[in-house]
């Protein structure tokens, strides 16, 4: 590969590896935007760059990813759906076999429901349980 003098290969250790995943992460950029914004923190702080510069790549590289790969956010929701199923299915199963179940395994799937609202089966086996004394 010929040199070329504005690219810049960096080897990390361990620890700054994990700094920069982290950094990635909870800017959910691309690998090479967090390593440019970290580098341009630096200049920075160097006072090696003027606020006109920063400001204008800090605008540039600070921009989160939207879709990692092409597919993948319909993956994605297409996972979600399915263990949403899942668990509507089990809540269902549970609502069924409620009187059933012993005392702690109740409270076990009352607790599980109160957690999770968002499911009409949810709600439907808190009311049961509240019916049937088991709150």
């Amino acid at each position: 590969m010929p040199w070329r003098p504005h690219e810049l290969r960096l080897f990390l250790d361990s620890p700054l590896y994990q700094a920069l995943v982290q950094f990635q992460a909870s800017r959910r950029l691309g690998a090479s935007y967090a390593g440019l914004l970290i580098f341009l923190e630096g200049l920075r702080a160097l006072e090696l760059i003027d606020e006109d510069t920063y400001e204008y790549y800090s605008s540039r590289y600070d921009k989160p990813l939207t879709q990692l790969i092409p597919g993948e956010s319909e993956q994605i929701r297409q996972n979600q759906q399915k263990r949403e199923a899942d668990v509507r299915k089990l809540l269902r199963g549970v609502i069924e076999q409620y009187s059933t179940l012993k005392p702690r395994a109740q409270l076990y799937w009352v607790k599980y429901a109160s957690e999770h609202p968002e499911f009409p089966e949810s709600v439907e086996l808190l009311r049961k349980a509240e019916h049937s004394g088991g709150e």
